[in-house]
C-alpha cells in the first residue's frame, strides 16, 4: 500500500464540492478520479490493516517462538493462536489490503490515465490521520466551503435530522477539517475553496492542473451545476435559528485556513 501514489480529493463534509473537483479532474485525458465508494473502501482497508498490524505486531514476541517450537516438533503447548512468521504475514496482509486500490491504479493506467485516485466527501478524522502512514506517496486536494452553506445544501439532501443529529453532523465536519489541516507538512496538499472556484475559476483550475500535473482541464465543466444523482440541481434549504447559532459557534474553525 505504501508504494501507491494516488491523488485524493477530500473535504471535511459532504456538499463541499468534491464531486465538481472530481469531474474537473476527470475531464483531463490523463486523469481518473474514482468516487466515494472507492474512498470508503480505502478507509475500510486502511483501518483494517492498521488494526491487524497492531494486533499481529503485539503478538510477535509470543507467536514467532510458538511457530518455531511447532516446527521443531513441540506440540505439547496450547497453540490455538498459531500464526505464520510475523514479518511475512504482515507483508501479505498489506498486499491484501492494497489489492483494490492497486486494481484502480492498474485500470486507470490501462485507460491511458496514469494520474489516478479517488474522492471522499466527509471522511472521519481518524481516517485522515492514517493517510500519511498508510499512503505516504499520496497527494491530497483539500476542498473547503463555507460551513453554513454546506449545511444548507446537506439539509436539502436530507443528510441529517434535527437537533442532536444536526449538531453531530456539524461537529464531525469541524473535527475532519482540523484533521485535514493536520496533513500540512506531512503530505503534499492543495487547498481549493469552492467560493474561489465559483468566483475565479480560471485561476483555481490552473492551480489544480499544476498540482495534479494533469493535461488541460475542460473549463466548461465548472459551469454545469450538479448536486444530485437523480436531479440536475437541488436548491439548499434554510437553517433554523438554532442551527444557524450552532454553526456560528464553530466560527473560528469555519474561517480557519487549511494550514497547520
Amino acid at each position: 500500500m505504501k508504494d501507491l501514489a494516488p491523488l485524493i480529493v477530500l473535504s471535511a463534509s459532504p456538499r463541499m464540492g468534491t464531486t465538481l473537483v472530481q469531474r474537473l479532474l476527470c475531464s483531463a485525458n490523463d486523469c481518473l478520479i474514482y468516487g466515494d465508494s472507492v474512498g470508503n473502501d480505502a478507509a475500510f482497508f486502511m483501518s483494517w490493516l492498521s488494526t491487524k498490524q497492531f494486533a499481529v505486531g503485539q503478538q510477535a514476541h509470543r507467536s514467532d517462538p510458538m511457530l518455531n517450537g511447532v516446527l521443531a516438533g513441540n506440540t505439547a503447548e496450547f497453540i490455538a493462536d498459531l500464526l505464520p512468521e510475523t514479518e511475512g504475514y504482515l507483508a501479505s496482509l498489506a498486499k491484501f489490503a492494497a489489492g483494490p486500490l492497486s486494481h484502480c491504479a492498474a485500470e486507470a493506467r490501462g485507460h491511458g490515465r496514469p494520474i489516478w485516485g479517488w474522492k471522499h466527501a466527509g471522511p472521519q478524522a481518524w481516517m485522515i490521520g492514517l493517510l500519511p502512514v498508510m499512503l505516504p506517496k499520496a497527494r491530497v486536494i483539500r476542498v473547503d466551503r463555507n460551513l453554513a452553506d454546506t449545511m444548507r445544501s446537506a439539509k436539502a439532501a436530507s443528510m441529517f435530522g434535527p437537533g442532536a443529529d444536526f449538531q453531530r453532523f456539524v461537529t464531525e465536519a469541524v473535527n475532519s477539517r482540523a484533521a485535514l489541516a493536520g496533513l500540512s507538512g506531512r503530505l503534499p496538499t492543495f487547498d481549493l475553496h469552492l467560493e474561489d472556484l465559483v468566483n475565479d475559476p480560471e485561476r483555481v483550475i490552473a492551480g489544480l492542473e499544476d498540482f495534479a500535473g494533469c493535461a488541460r482541464i475542460d473549463r466548461a465543466v465548472a459551469t454545469v451545476k450538479l448536486n444530485h444523482p437523480h436531479s440536475p440541481w437541488v436548491a439548499p434549504l434554510p437553517l433554523t435559528s438554532e442551527e444557524e447559532a450552532f454553526v456560528h459557534s464553530s466560527e473560528p474553525l469555519r474561517n480557519r485556513e487549511l494550514v497547520a
